[in-house]
């Protein structure tokens, strides 16, 4: 909206776009919007702090209670093809993996999930990769408190507390 007196925004399309954009109303459509146009996605940022620490794997013990949603009280390691019946039973909560992950069809994949309390925190799908993946878990859920692990020589996972 210009004005044909110079180009400078006239004061009704200010005043309109003030409102707008001030509007409590447009608020809780605003934060998805601006988070979908600029790609944030919780999972994909708790994937990128994962890898980065398994990336480390081999030369020292990683510590994952600084990775994942705050508050997160254990993590627990999804395998390939899980359903949510076999998620309830690994969690220990009700989950729907099978809508929030590809989990239950891809086995190029496995997942952590943070659970805090009864429910899932956050999750991160994470490629299958040797060396990075933590299938050989076990159990395959560990408290915070117990989240530092390492990798040993033939591959497998354990905590390092043992």
């Amino acid at each position: 909206m210009l004005d044909r007196r110079g180009g400078e925004y006239t004061r009704g399309a200010i005043s309109l776009i003030n409102r707008i954009m001030l509007s409590r109303r447009w608020l809780p459509l605003l934060v998805p919007f601006a988070l979908w146009m600029f790609g944030c996605d919780p999972g994909k940022s708790i994937q990128a702090d994962v890898q980065a620490l398994l990336s480390k794997a081999e030369t020292q013990t990683i510590d994952f209670a600084t990775v994942g949603p705050e508050g997160w009280q254990k993590m627990c390691v999804l395998s390939p093809y899980t359903d949510n019946a076999a998620a309830k039973q690994v969690l220990g909560v009700v989950w729907d993996a099978e809508k929030n992950t590809k989990i239950a069809d891809n086995d190029g994949i496995y997942v952590l999930a943070f659970v805090a309390g009864d429910q899932v925190t956050g999750y991160a799908e994470m490629p299958r990769q040797p060396k990075q993946d933590l299938l050989s878990l076990k159990p395959p859920c560990v408290d915070r408190s117990n989240a530092k692990l390492k990798l040993k020589p033939d591959g497998t996972w354990e905590t390092a507390l043992k």
